[in-house]
């Protein structure tokens, strides 16, 4: 089974970077930029998923809206018709979180 993620933290990977992850029966496999990061499944203590919203707002004006503006009510349309509207829109970001035991039995978080 092969599925696609953005790397964020616990490897030696490059944040932000897109990696590729492989189940097979006995490991995870994830390949981040031409390099491979195994890991065994027997020392994966639990896998979590996270998701977090992020509302991003921003303004939007409208050079049309100005010029119907204008050409209906003069020059007071055309500020009215120009002014910034605030869009927002939310996104979903969402997290795998992987705990295991390295090979020193201690507990690492991999996102």
């Amino acid at each position: 089974m092969y599925s696609s993620l953005r790397y964020v933290s616990g490897l030696g990977a490059v944040e932000g970077s897109d990696c590729t992850v492989k189940v097979t029966p006995s490991q995870l496999l994830l390949i981040c930029m031409g390099k491979e990061y195994s890991l065994p499944l027997s020392r994966i203590s639990y896998v979590d998923c996270k998701i977090d919203i992020q509302e991003d707002r921003y303004l939007k004006s409208s050079l049309a809206r100005g010029i119907a503006g204008a050409a209906a009510f003069g020059v007071s349309g055309a500020v009215v018709g120009t002014a910034p509207k605030s869009k927002t829109e939310l996104r979903k970001l969402k997290y795998a979180v992987i705990v295991y035991k390295d090979a020193s039995q201690e507990e690492k978080v991999e996102l």
